[in-house]
């Protein structure tokens, strides 16, 4: 064997280690950059979110909800759900009353099935508020919104 060869051999090695530490950066890369194309965007989740936030902005008259004014079609006026699409429940509870009304019965009788995530987007929160009836007394606004994806 003769001294040419042994280099070229020594060569060759140290290229196919190259190459394999080159095709793993470039696998690195792909999966990578990859994994940014196959996100799902979940917009129902904010979508639920702007959603309650205007239901609060809606019902506040300086700082407090007033009873006379807790109804569906001062919900109505304020939003506009698709009837298809989303379901509405509020409860109102204020100095041992309760007061309440949904929107788009037929959706939010689906919640029990919210559970299944991938067919339903629900969320279902509480708020502690001051409501108006005739003085002002301290409550709990709670919101259940049914969203079918």
């Amino acid at each position: 064997m003769s001294k040419g060869d042994f280099n070229l051999t020594k060569e060759m090695i140290l290229w196919i280690v190259r190459i394999i530490i080159v095709s793993i950066f470039m696998v690195f890369i792909i999966i990578e950059v990859s994994s940014y194309f196959n996100v799902r965007a979940n917009i129902e989740e904010t979508e639920n979110q702007v959603i309650i936030y205007n239901i609060l902005n809606c019902l506040n008259e300086d700082g407090y909800i007033d009873v006379n004014n807790f109804n569906q079609d001062r919900i109505n006026n304020c939003l506009n759900l698709n009837e298809n699409k989303y379901g509405l429940r509020l409860r109102l509870y204020h100095n041992s009353n309760e007061e309440n009304f949904t929107i788009n019965d037929k959706i939010i009788r689906r919640e029990p099935l919210c559970n299944f995530k991938d067919n339903f987007a629900c969320v279902s929160k509480g708020y502690y508020i001051l409501v108006k009836d005739n003085n002002i007394y301290p409550g709990n606004l709670r919101i259940d919104l049914v969203n079918i994806r």
